[in-house]
């Protein structure tokens, strides 16, 4: 007999973002890294260096700084600035031959900060043609202590010919946006910037940000830096031509932001269409008013009616492309890392989420999961016990990219169990980011046997087999391989 259960209500969860900056306060700030990508900037160079010197006073903080292929001496000026004035707890340097476009060099030297990321969390992009105010890190900082934003800006002025211009926080054209921000803000492989845009990564990057529910926090009054013209400047010579091409890209981008999926639940099936009958419809009734939600469905070889099912029931989610479908005849038995990748292969959004057939959405899961995202999680799961079990541990939550760079979940698996947890420790790995888990409460399942989870497997002991993967995948992670499936393109059969 089946019995849906359903996780108790929990409050509303607390925001998220504020414990990253933890345990850190205003009487001991978090260190900080000041990342500079610098190029054919000499002259500007000794202004910026000698302001930045007076921002960071008082601070734990690093240097790292790339010459991006400049032709005059911009590395020299930088080796002697470091080997004689820099104050910085470390520091690092790098010079490339051949220069790259603005936002290729920009992660370039994200990446570079990837070994300080733990003691110096606070990230700050600088400009080679600024001048620092000496408030930039101070004040920013205290405001994401105290109210927890995870990304701040503030007012600049532009300079040109002994004037200067104020420009807000809120009219942002030039220089980077996020002045100062958390690293949980950076993706796992360090592509901070959409590397399509030659000058302008920083608003593609702002718009994807939003996307997933991380705004900039705009602080009004406070100079963060003074932006110097000069004729190398990429901004300020512009041609009309170039500008105007370069807002028609923006535009561009921002509708094709518009129609990208934030969160894509995947779902598997085989002979399970008396328990889709109660989930699917539901969990779509929770998302309705989400436009950034999909819905992927994979017929394993169902032989219940369910692809009729599917076209007759939900013939206007397929039509408008909130769901997903594929119906594949060929498996004789259920193979659950072929089964999922098929799945989550049909995603399109920046997140997939394994959702179980016999699982329910709850609002209280959609938001806690939303409230992850925002604060820079990669891999959402629950905690590894019983709290979790029969419902919530199968519930995999993972960044696109990052399921992808890690081969998707093991083709080679058979029968039950295991194959979930691989998944979240080869992801969690390549991530390099903590675990976060939800609170099981926000669960809801249908509770069954094991006659029926085990009745399309060629399984006579559940618990036998997954302890038996579990040490498979246990030896495989300590020989440090965390990339499965090579050479194959998964979810096909």
């Amino acid at each position: 007999m089946l019995k849906v259960l359903k996780g108790r209500l929990v409050q509303k969860v607390a925001n998220t973002s504020r414990k990253l900056w933890e345990p850190y306060t205003i009487e001991n700030p978090p260190g900080v890294q000041v990342i500079v990508s610098a190029y054919n900037c000499a002259p500007m160079l000794p202004r910026f260096l000698q302001s930045l010197e007076r921002a960071m006073r008082g601070f734990r903080w690093v240097f790292l700084a790339a010459d991006d292929g400049s032709a005059d001496e911009t590395y020299a000026v930088l080796k002697a600035y470091v080997k004689t004035q820099c104050t910085a707890d470390e520091h690092k340097l790098q010079r490339f031959k051949k220069a790259a476009n603005v936002s290729v060099a920009k992660n370039r030297v994200v990446r570079m900060g990837f070994p300080y990321r733990e003691k110096y969390p606070a990230i700050a992009l600088c400009d080679a043609d600024d001048e620092v105010g000496e408030q930039r890190i101070s004040g920013l900082l205290e405001i994401a202590l105290r109210e927890g934003s995870l990304s701040l800006a503030g007012d600049f002025l532009r300079e040109r010919g002994g004037e200067r211009i104020l420009h807000k926080a809120a009219a942002l054209t030039y220089g980077p946006p996020m002045t100062l921000f958390h690293e949980a803000l950076l993706p796992w492989d360090g592509t901070l910037f959409d590397e399509t845009f030659h000058n302008h990564g920083d608003w593609a990057q702002q718009a994807e940000w939003r996307s997933r529910g991380i705004f900039t926090r705009l602080v009004d009054g406070l100079i963060t830096n003074i932006h110097v013209y000069h004729p190398l400047s990429v901004s300020n010579n512009l041609t009309e031509t170039q500008i105007t091409r370069r807002a028609e890209k923006l535009e561009g981008f921002k509708a094709q932001l518009e129609k990208r999926k934030l969160i894509s639940f995947c779902t598997t099936c085989m002979g399970r269409l008396h328990h889709l009958k109660q989930t699917l419809l539901a969990n779509m009734e929770v998302c309705r008013d989400m436009p950034d939600v999909e819905f992927c469905l994979v017929n394993y070889n169902s032989q219940d009616g369910m692809d009729a099912w599917v076209k007759t029931e939900l013939g206007e989610q397929l039509k408008s492309g909130r769901l997903r479908y594929v119906h594949t005849m060929k498996p004789k038995q259920f193979k659950m890392g072929v089964a999922k990748n098929m799945a989550h292969v049909l995603g399109t959004g920046m997140f997939l989420v394994n959702v179980d057939a016999d699982n329910f959405l709850t609002p209280e899961y959609v938001q806690a999961l939303r409230s992850e995202i925002a604060a820079g999680g990669e891999v959402i799961h629950f905690p590894s016990d019983d709290r979790a079990w029969g419902g919530g541990f199968g519930r995999v939550a993972v960044r696109a990219d990052l399921f992808r760079a890690v081969g998707g979940y093991d083709e080679e698996h058979s029968g039950w169990g295991a194959e979930d947890w691989d998944l979240v420790q080869r992801a969690q790995r390549m991530s390099r980011r903590a675990l976060r888990l939800l609170d099981p409460h926000v669960l809801s399942y249908i509770d069954h046997d094991d006659e029926e989870r085990l009745k399309h497997m060629d399984v006579k002991n559940k618990h036998a087999n997954n302890k038996r993967w579990h040490k498979y995948f246990i030896a495989r992670l300590e020989r440090g391989e965390l990339v499965v499936n090579k050479g194959k393109q998964i979810g096909v059969i």
